[in-house]
C-alpha cells in the first residue's frame, strides 16, 4: 500500500474509482491514509452510498456529484423515516365523465388512464408523470388519441416508461389475429427502435392472459391455440422476431414473470400423481435450459399467483430522470398463496431473484425438481400475511413490498424491505423498523427461513380511513399511489392519490 500512496492523489483516485464495492470497503480498513483518501472523495462516497442504498446512477444529467450525494442521502433518510411530505390528489383526465371509469396502469412513476371519451370518436390514453421533490421530478400530463375503429383492447396494454415504450393489442379485421403495436409512450407514434411496421402479428393463437410482460428488449405473453395447449411466448420487440415458445400445462399454469433479460420464472400448481407440490421453473429462453424449484406446500387445494415487480432499466427518455434509481438487478419475486384449509390461510412467499439465478447458474440438474430444503431457507421468506388484505392491496418494487390492511378503524401500509445492505443499515440506524427473519421458527406448518428483512407499519392520512374502499395501490421510488373508491351519496367514485415522500 505504501507504493500506492507514493502516487499523486489524482492517480490514486483514478485507481480507486475502478474498484468494486467490496474491494473499496476492504481497502478502507488497510490503513488510515487510504481511509482518509476515500472519505474525502465525493465520487467514492457517492459510489459507496449508491451500493449501500441498492441504487444505480443514471447516465447524463447536469447535477454535480455533491448534489447527487446530498439528494441520495435525503432520499434514503426519507424511506427510513417514512415521513409523508404531502398527499397529491390526481385530477381526473379530461373527457372522462364523473360516473365513468377508466382502466389504470402504472410504470416507473407514470400513471396511465385508459378510457373512451364521452360522446367522442376516440379511445384515449391519459399519461400523468407523478411528481417527486426528492428527485426533482415535476408533475406533467399528456394525452394520446386512437380511432375507435382500431379496436384497441385496453386490457392488453402495457407500458415501460424507462424505455419510452407503449404496447397495446388490437384484433386484425381480416383474420381476427391479435396484433401488438409497438409505440412511443411520449408521442404515440411507432417506436423508433421497434419493427419497421410498428406492429408484431401473433400468428399462433390468441392471448390468454392480458398482461404483456416487458424486460429490456423482450416482451412475454401467454398464447393459446386451443384449450389443450398454452405457450409462454417471448419476442424481441425491437425486431418483431419470436425468441422462444415454451409449452405449459393449462391445468397447472398460473403466471410467469421475467427475472432478467435471459430468464423467466413460471409458476405452476400441483397436479395429483404428476406434481404433488406447486413449482417454480426458472427457464433460460436463450438456451432452452430450465430448473424446477419446489415450493413448501403439499396440498393441491391452493391458489397462487406471482405479482409484477415494477423495476426496469434506468430511464432514458421520460421525465426528468437524470438521478439515481433502484438497481434493476435487485428484484424480489413475490407469490401470494391462498391455502384452502379450514380456516383458509393466505401466505406471502418472497424470493430474492438474484439468489434463484445464482442457484440456476451453478446447479447441474437440468429440468429436475430442486427441493425447498435445499434452496428456500437462504433465498426466500414464507409466512402468513398479517391482517385482512383485499386483492390488489399488495405491491412490489425492487426488494421492497407494501401491503395495505385495516386495523382499529384506520388504513395502514406495512412496508417490508429485503435488501441485505439496507436491512443492515436500517437495523443500525433506526429503531422504528423491526428486524425480522433472523431466526428460524415454525409458522402454520411452514418453517420461516433465514432471509433477513425489516418491516415498518405506516398509518395512512386520516382522510383516507374507513370511509373509502381501497381498490389498488402501487409502489415506486418516491412513495405510494393509492387507487380508491370514495362514497358520494349512494355511489362510489374512483380516485387516485399520490403519497409522496
Amino acid at each position: 500500500m505504501s507504493h500506492l500512496l507514493l502516487l499523486p492523489t489524482e492517480v490514486v483516485l483514478m485507481v480507486l474509482e475502478d474498484l468494486n464495492l467490496g474491494d473499496l470497503l476492504n481497502l478502507r480498513l488497510t490503513c488510515r491514509e487510504l481511509n482518509n483518501v476515500i472519505k474525502d472523495s465525493v465520487i467514492l462516497q457517492y459510489k459507496i452510498e449508491l451500493a449501500a442504498s441498492g441504487m444505480v446512477d443514471c447516465p447524463g444529467g447536469q447535477l454535480s456529484t455533491v448534489s447527487r450525494l446530498e439528494m441520495l442521502q435525503r432520499h434514503q433518510r426519507a424511506w427510513r423515516d417514512f415521513s409523508v411530505l404531502e398527499p397529491v390528489l390526481i385530477p381526473p383526465p379530461r373527457g372522462l365523465g364523473e360516473n365513468e371509469r377508466a382502466m389504470v396502469i402504472f410504470s416507473e412513476g407514470i400513471l396511465a388512464y385508459l378510457y373512451v371519451e364521452s360522446g367522442g370518436p376516440n379511445s384515449t390514453i391519459c399519461f400523468t408523470q407523478l411528481p417527486s421533490k426528492l428527485r426533482r421530478v415535476d408533475y406533467r400530463r399528456w394525452y394520446l388519441h386512437y380511432d375507435r375503429r382500431l379496436r384497441l383492447l385496453f386490457e392488453d396494454l402495457s407500458i415501460d416508461a424507462s424505455q419510452d415504450l407503449l404496447l397495446f393489442v388490437t384484433a386484425s379485421e381480416d383474420r381476427n389475429i391479435p396484433v401488438v403495436h409497438v409505440h412511443s409512450l411520449s408521442t404515440g407514434h411507432p417506436h423508433q427502435e421497434g419493427p419497421v411496421s410498428g406492429t408484431i402479428g401473433i400468428e399462433h393463437g390468441s392471448l390468454v392472459f392480458p398482461k404483456i410482460e416487458i424486460c429490456g428488449d423482450y416482451i412475454g405473453m401467454v398464447i393459446s391455440s386451443d384449450r389443450r395447449l398454452m405457450k409462454v411466448s417471448i419476442w424481441n420487440w425491437k425486431t418483431g422476431v419470436i425468441q422462444t415458445e415454451s409449452a405449459v400445462n393449462p391445468s397447472q399454469y398460473t403466471t410467469f414473470c421475467f427475472l432478467d433479460d435471459s430468464h423467466i420464472l413460471v409458476q405452476s400448481l400441483p397436479v395429483p400423481l404428476i406434481a404433488p407440490a406447486p413449482l417454480l421453473q426458472v427457464y433460460n429462453f436463450r438456451t432452452a435450459h430450465g430448473l424446477y424449484f419446489v415450493l413448501p406446500f403439499t396440498s393441491r387445494h391452493i391458489e397462487a399467483h406471482l405479482l409484477p415487480n415494477a423495476v426496469h432499466h434506468p430511464p432514458t427518455s421520460i421525465g426528468v430522470h437524470d438521478l439515481f434509481v433502484t438497481d434493476p438487478n435487485d428484484k424480489l419475486v413475490v407469490s401470494i398463496v391462498d391455502h384452502q384449509r379450514r380456516p383458509a390461510e393466505r401466505y406471502e412467499l418472497c424470493i430474492a431473484a438474484q439468489k434463484l439465478l445464482d442457484i440456476f447458474r451453478t446447479e447441474r440438474r437440468a429440468n429436475t425438481g430442486f427441493p425447498w430444503s435445499e434452496w428456500g431457507p437462504d433465498a426466500a421468506h414464507c409466512a402468513p400475511l398479517r391482517g385482512d388484505m383485499a386483492d390488489g392491496a399488495y405491491a412490489v418494487f425492487g426488494m421492497k413490498t407494501a401491503h395495505l390492511i385495516s386495523r382499529d378503524g384506520r388504513n395502514m401500509a406495512i412496508i417490508t424491505d429485503y435488501h441485505p445492505r439496507r436491512v443492515k443499515r436500517t437495523q443500525d440506524e433506526s429503531a422504528d423498523w423491526t428486524p425480522s427473519g433472523v431466526q428460524r421458527r415454525e409458522t402454520g406448518g411452514v418453517s420461516e427461513p433465514r432471509l433477513p428483512y425489516t418491516v415498518k407499519e405506516v398509518l395512512l392520512p386520516e382522510a383516507y380511513g374507513m370511509d373509502i374502499f381501497l381498490a389498488q395501490h402501487h409502489f415506486y421510488e418516491d412513495g405510494l399511489l393509492l387507487q380508491y373508491h370514495e362514497r358520494s351519496g349512494d355511489e362510489w367514485r374512483a380516485k387516485e392519490i399520490w403519497l409522496t415522500l
